[in-house]
């Protein structure tokens, strides 16, 4: 609440009236928090001018790195929205925060698109008069496996089985794929089938659950399905904390070592220890700016290879595949795999200030249509509906020197990005943070620079050590026994694609592209057997 700081609403114009500007608010101890506040950018403007697409495939990380951030993002945060018709039609409900499009935008003006529908998050506590508006999040926050399992005891149920700790599944010639309940595939999380490979690391997961609960019954069959379930969610929630925290984990490669010893994130046998007076819960800044760097990283072709071979099979368009199933089962249900086996070989994008057109100006389009909405835009709309202090508010908070006049460039931004942010910011305080998170470059070993790695590292360390239940933890109840937590530290995502599918080899560690290759038979096994009475 101290770094909020009061932004100004905008016309229906999309830009912003001079005469409803307000006083700005102080931000921490900021010296540029004495200036006027300016006439911020349109949203798309920025997104298309500063955001632009162009192709920098990573040399560090795989596409497995942006697709795992999704997937973790929809297992700890989700901000549910506003219902609002007809915003771009001149309604007037409050809901409706419609991002105007300028008619010489070098896309939406050949489609005679003027505006894009947005509606604000929803509000919280909304029918008390509060001084500031705040916004919820719609699951749980820890590291918890929620997006297989559901944040919910009524989604849980809608998922099990009722019989041996399973969980339902359809299926798709041999293969194993997500239920289908109602006519539509579900899973733990409502978004699991935005795109075909988020939908594959859903099933990679509901298939390591019914893997690991048939091996604890056929182990103890006197167990009742409840037993079996809890057991091996709590199994599969630990390999999950595994998959993001552990040496070979996505973490190590988004905020590199130094960032994971600087802040306690390196998990290792040595116990934890629980810190009751830690909030786990997730940040405004986090989920609404610093943990969407991950759309900068997505590719805009998917790869989907040969599980033996790894030849490149079949590839497909981001832009014409959001919320279809097709390439998800294609293959008679090996499509699964074969998009898995793309993700650990082929490249990310670099984490930049470039993002691509799929998701810039073909985000989710409606049946037909030949353009879509537009990622970042909702992303610069979404940070000013939530009251986001600005970029020079967060980067002092993260240490950093906060600068006040163009003049004073800071030393981790180009001139190229600088030079650009001056044409679209009146003042450099009024620079949105997910635009300038983007902007810096790289801090140390990290993907993002400092702001955003500071953002993003405090969060994960609030995760870790407010979970009572993570699974290096000690002396609480339920906690893992030493040689359980060693065989988990082991129980890489490498290992559960290898478990799971019929791809005989993976990269040792998946979220890197020179990782060497390792086959299958030499995976790291879960040791069912020392889980006996878990």
């Amino acid at each position: 609440m101290i770094g909020r700081k009061k932004r100004s609403p905008q016309s229906v114009s999309g830009f912003l009236d001079p005469t409803l500007v307000k006083e700005v608010s102080p931000i921490l101890s900021v010296p540029c928090s004495g200036f006027p506040a300016g006439v911020l950018p349109n949203p798309r403007l920025v997104s298309s001018t500063f955001h632009p697409h162009q192709d920098i495939p990573d040399g560090i990380a795989t596409h497995m790195v942006a697709i795992m951030g999704q997937f973790l993002d929809h297992d700890i945060t989700f901000t549910p929205e506003e219902e609002a018709e007809g915003c771009c039609c001149g309604s007037t409900e409050e809901a409706c925060f419609p991002i105007k499009v300028n008619r010489n935008d070098p896309f939406f003006n050949r489609h005679k698109v003027g505006c894009l529908d947005f509606t604000r998050s929803m509000a919280f506590c909304e029918h008390f008069r509060r001084q500031h508006r705040e916004q919820i999040n719609g699951i749980t926050a820890f590291v918890d496996a929620s997006n297989v399992y559901g944040s919910t005891k009524a989604r849980a149920d809608s998922l099990r089985t009722l019989s041996d700790g399973l969980m339902k599944i359809s299926t798709e010639g041999i293969y194993e794929m997500l239920p289908i309940i109602n006519g539509s595939y579900h899973a733990g999380d409502t978004r699991a089938m935005e795109n075909p490979a988020l939908a594959s690391m859903h099933t990679l997961f509901l298939r390591e659950h019914n893997r690991i609960a048939e091996q604890l019954h056929n182990m103890e069959p006197h167990l009742d399905d409840e037993e079996i379930y809890q057991r091996t969610r709590r199994i599969v929630s630990a390999e999950m904390q595994n998959v993001v925290y552990g040496e070979e984990g996505y973490l190590s490669i988004v905020l590199g070592p130094v960032a994971m010893a600087q802040y306690d994130l390196v998990v290792s046998p040595n116990p934890s220890t629980y810190n009751p007076d830690q909030d786990p819960s997730i940040s405004n800044v986090f989920a609404t700016a610093a943990y969407r760097f991950g759309h900068s990283m997505i590719q805009g072709v998917v790869n989907m290879v040969n599980e033996a071979t790894r030849a490149l099979e079949s590839e497909y368009a981001l832009q014409d595949n959001f919320f279809s199933p097709a390439h998800y089962l294609s293959f008679n249900g090996a499509g699964m795999e074969k998009i898995l086996g793309g993700l650990v070989n082929q490249q990310a994008q670099t984490s930049d200030r470039f993002v691509i057109n799929d998701v810039t100006n073909h985000l989710f389009p409606e049946h037909g249509a030949s353009f879509g909405s537009d990622l970042v835009a909702r992303n610069i709309q979404r940070g000013r509906d939530h009251g986001l202090a600005s970029y020079m508010a967060y980067r002092e908070f993260c240490g950093l020197e906060p600068f006040c006049k163009w003049s004073q460039k800071p030393a981790d931004i180009s001139s190229a990005n600088w030079d650009i942010l001056m044409r679209l910011y009146k003042n450099p305080h009024d620079i949105d943070v997910f635009v300038g998170g983007l902007a810096e470059r790289p801090s140390q070993d990290g993907l993002t620079g400092h702001t955003f790695q500071c953002i993003k590292s405090k969060q994960f360390q609030f995760l870790k050590y407010g979970d009572r239940y993570f699974f290096t933890h000690a002396n609480q109840a339920g906690s893992f026994k030493p040689y359980q937590i060693s065989n988990l530290l082991q129980r890489t995502l490498g290992d559960i694609i290898c478990d799971n599918t019929r791809i005989e080899s993976v990269r040792k560690n998946v979220f890197l592209v020179e990782s060497p290759l390792k086959r299958c038979t030499d995976r790291n096994q879960l040791e069912i057997e020392l889980f006996k009475g878990l």
